[in-house]
């Protein structure tokens, strides 16, 4: 299972949750309208951990 049909998996089920995606590997003109049809928001790796941090905050309301 790929992380997008895991994300279209936890959508179906709670679609209200916000789900942030992450990856290496990312071609936003192939992927892009999936991505943003399962994903709140997404992070390219690698990244520090206060972009992670920051962007759970914002994706949960916490910022």
């Amino acid at each position: 299972m790929t992380g997008i049909e895991l994300a279209r998996r936890v959508r179906a089920l709670h679609p209200g949750l916000p789900i942030l995606g992450m990856t290496g590997y990312i071609d936003r003109e192939s992927f892009g309208p999936a991505l943003d049809a399962c994903f709140s928001g997404f992070l390219r790796k690698p990244f520090p951990s206060e972009v992670l941090l920051r962007r759970v905050a914002e994706a949960t309301g916490a910022a």
